[in-house]
């Protein structure tokens, strides 16, 4: 008998599996998973979608199940260092073993489907999930919602984010379009929350031909942003309040109330939810990781998403220079992020990527008017750790280093940061 492969080698050939990156459709997936597992899912299945929000989202509903002393099994995308932070199940990541086991038997099912990296992965989980038998399955979508490949399984409840411009050649020019796909997660008679208060009306039109049970932002559940503080109701009860958090309420908001609809696990107290929100540490997600002078890392890689970022910059201040360390993706919005971004940048680090689908960084400098920029102000590097290096070594104690744009831009420097703490 061959040997099997080790776990960096499985990894390796996922990569060559499919002859390009990304490929929309469910027909593969569907005749995968039906050899795959060989039962239906009996647990409640949450699946997140939306243009942003959708890690921290996930978070949320994950340190709920925690706290109510459930085990979930927790499915996101993409991972920052290690390729296991995708799946975890009760908290804790699996081990290479584990996952090797999964690949071997996922490879079986597969016979001569091709499946992309992403497909793969997420097959795993489910085999996962028939193996673990969890409380809770948590999916978070890659790209789209319809035609992606967690999409395989129809989720009990299904929550929308936010809907923004991103991924446009995938999901179509109008905002509408993209919402369709995004509201693709949503299967007849089950549960739908959309988080997002300027979701297209005539989409959410549509999702009530497929169920009655939809719940809106405004309407069934709602927020409020108090400055230090913000608040929480459902609808009909008495607002709740809660310290002050790093990523956007509306995202906490709909976990909540997805939460509350899950009959299962009741328990839901003003202090049930502060135990597990003070519990939740988002990596890349405006994640401070030192302050002297103060590190943000933050994997925003759409105006949508800037404008996120740049109201968290003004709510936390900075009495000194703020040194942007940017690296971007093909596909996005290039010139509307940057100009969010130039309110708040002091200094540019533009870095190129290691990946195809990267932005060089004399392209991106082309999107900045850099005539009127002296050569200390706005620099260009091969990669992100070289680019970050250099704010590093530019900033005073007083300064902040923002390093965003993409996983693939904070990725190598969260790895650099745990490296130097090794």
């Amino acid at each position: 008998m061959p040997m099997s492969k080790t776990f960096e080698q499985w990894l390796m050939w996922m990569e060559s599996c499919h002859p390009v990156e990304i490929e929309l459709g469910l027909e593969r997936c569907n005749q995968v998973l039906s050899r795959l597992i060989s039962k239906n899912l009996p647990f409640p299945i949450i699946t997140v979608a939306g243009t942003n929000g959708k890690g921290s989202t996930v978070a949320v509903l994950e340190a709920l199940a925690l706290q109510a002393g459930c085990k979930p099994l927790v499915f996101t995308s993409p991972h920052f260092i290690d390729y296991r932070e995708r799946i975890r199940f009760n908290g804790d990541i699996l081990s290479e073993q584990q996952h090797v086991d999964v690949f071997e038997q996922l490879e079986v099912a597969r016979q001569d489907e091709p499946l992309t990296y992403f497909e793969f992965s997420t097959l795993s989980c489910f085999k996962f999930a028939e193996l673990l038998e969890p409380d809770l399955l948590i999916l978070e979508t890659g790209l789209g919602g319809r035609l992606d490949a967690v999409n395989v399984v129809a989720a009990d409840i299904a929550i929308i984010t936010t809907v923004d411009f991103d991924h446009q050649d995938w999901l179509g020019d109008k905002l509408e379009d993209i919402a369709r796909e995004k509201a693709g997660i949503i299967h007849q008679d089950k549960i739908a929350i959309i988080a997002d208060p300027e979701f297209p009306e005539i989409i959410i039109d549509e999702v009530r031909e497929r169920t009655d049970n939809l719940y809106l932002a405004n309407q069934d559940f709602y927020h409020q942003d108090n400055g230090q503080r913000w608040s929480w109701a459902n609808k009909g009860c008495a607002k709740w309040e809660f310290d002050y958090l790093s990523f956007p309420y509306a995202n906490v908001s709909a976990a909540l109330k997805a939460w509350s609809l899950l009959d299962d696990f009741c328990e839901l107290s003003q202090g049930f939810v502060r135990k597990a929100l003070s519990n939740i540490k988002l990596v890349g997600r405006f994640e401070i990781i030192a302050t002297s002078p103060m590190i943000i890392l933050d994997v925003a890689h759409n105006p949508q998403a800037f404008r996120v970022q740049s109201k968290l910059l003004a709510q936390q201040g900075c009495s000194g220079k703020t040194h942007l360390v940017l690296g971007m993706l093909q596909d996005k919005n290039i010139s509307d992020s940057m100009e969010i971004l130039n309110q708040n940048a002091d200094r540019w680090y533009l870095a190129d990527l290691e990946t195809s689908r990267g932005v060089s960084a004399n392209t991106l400098k082309q999107q900045l008017n850099y005539s009127e920029f002296d050569k200390n102000k706005l620099q260009c590097y091969p990669s992100p750790v070289e680019a970050y290096n250099a704010a590093y070594n530019n900033a005073s104690k007083d300064d902040r280093i923002l390093v965003t744009g993409s996983f693939y831009t904070v990725s190598p420097v969260l790895e650099l940061q745990q490296k130097d703490l090794d």
